[in-house]
């Protein structure tokens, strides 16, 4: 792809560099003038560690899942739409540069409800006994991520006849991003243990262990970074001063420098005793304000998470999300 662009800034400048002493040849003067386009459309690209992160959930949840078609709803981010301005300065008809800015805005929920329960009967030391367990599990991710990229493009046109003319462009993108994110996480597990008397089967002793863990999280990040675009397109002639145009531009851009603030609270509830001693309740409490890097988390279990963590520890790195991909793009430019 890095050669691609070698390329396409090559051929640029090339053409900035031939067209002027041409149409000096040729005694043309060269028509400078402004312009401005305003378009939209889809966009493809693999989002990096945001699609890593719902992949490790989606095995794990396939590895644990009793019935895998029900409980796990959490899509990939495959595409997006954005739109945007751009004004052109015409240094002659056949080149031009543009200075734009465009928005586009994802938001991305899943919902993984994941539930196992266990009983049986049996006899202990000739006591009979039931016996179950039943866990649960409920994780509701949101993830919105906004992005501004402000492009520099350089364009060659290409006249085809009165009413059709190619372009090609090449140029910079800087991307300004912002991502919210919120995690709510609540894991639940009760264990009962019944015995009777082995002679008239009335109860003895009934034991009680419940616990439930709840977490939640939300932070808000900023990242900026660099990329590159080339592409071409076609625009049709629509009046003499507006023309119709539709291009196809490929863009690399990995956005790794986030930064922000969050909050992150947690609460521990059991609740665990028998019939014949009584029952004891414990809850625990605790929360925090995590700032700095963005990163990706990987835990023992296989799971993942992009949350504000410490890069220095192994099972943490910096979060990367990939917006490369083609864009489609179709608008209209009026030009003055």
């Amino acid at each position: 792809m890095k050669r691609f662009f070698l390329i396409m800034v090559t051929w640029l400048i090339l053409m900035a560099t031939i067209t002027p002493l041409a149409l000096a040849k040729s005694g043309q003067q060269e028509k400078r003038g402004l312009a401005i386009i305003l378009s939209g459309g889809p966009g493809l690209f693999n989002g990096g560690d945001w699609n890593g992160m719902i992949k490790d959930w989606k095995t794990f949840f396939l590895a644990q899942a009793d019935n895998p078609q029900e409980g796990f709803y959490w899509p990939e981010i495959k595409s997006g739409v954005g739109f945007g301005a751009e004004i052109l300065y015409y240094f002659s008809d056949q080149l031009a540069l543009g200075l734009g800015l465009e928005y586009w805005k994802k938001k991305n929920q899943g919902q993984i409800n994941l539930t196992s329960s266990n009983q049986e009967q049996g006899t202990i030391d000739s006591y009979p006994y039931e016996y179950s367990l039943e866990s649960s599990l409920a994780f509701n991710p949101s993830n919105t991520l906004s992005i501004l990229p402000l492009t520099l493009s350089a364009y060659y046109f290409l006249p085809i006849n009165q009413h059709f003319q190619a372009f090609f462009k090449a140029g910079l993108v800087y991307y300004f991003g912002r991502l919210k994110s919120t995690y709510d996480y609540v894991q639940e597990e009760n264990e009962e243990l019944i015995l009777y008397d082995p002679d008239d089967g009335s109860l003895l002793d009934s034991y009680l262990s419940e616990e439930k863990y709840t977490y939640g999280y939300s932070d808000r990040v900023k990242g900026q970074n660099l990329g590159f675009q080339g592409g071409m397109g076609l625009e049709i002639k629509v009046l003499p001063r507006l023309n119709f145009r539709l291009e196809l531009v490929y863009r690399q851009a990995d956005l790794k420098s986030w930064k922000g603030s969050g909050i992150e609270s947690l609460t521990y509830k059991e609740r665990y005793g028998s019939v014949s001693t009584g029952f004891t309740e414990n809850t625990e409490r605790e929360s925090q304000s995590p700032s700095g890097r963005l990163a990706f988390i990987t835990y023992s279990d296989g799971t993942s998470i992009i949350a504000l963590g410490d890069l220095s520890e192994p099972d943490s790195r910096r979060a990367v999300i990939k917006l490369s991909g083609p864009v489609l793009r179709a608008g209209l430019k009026m030009r003055f």
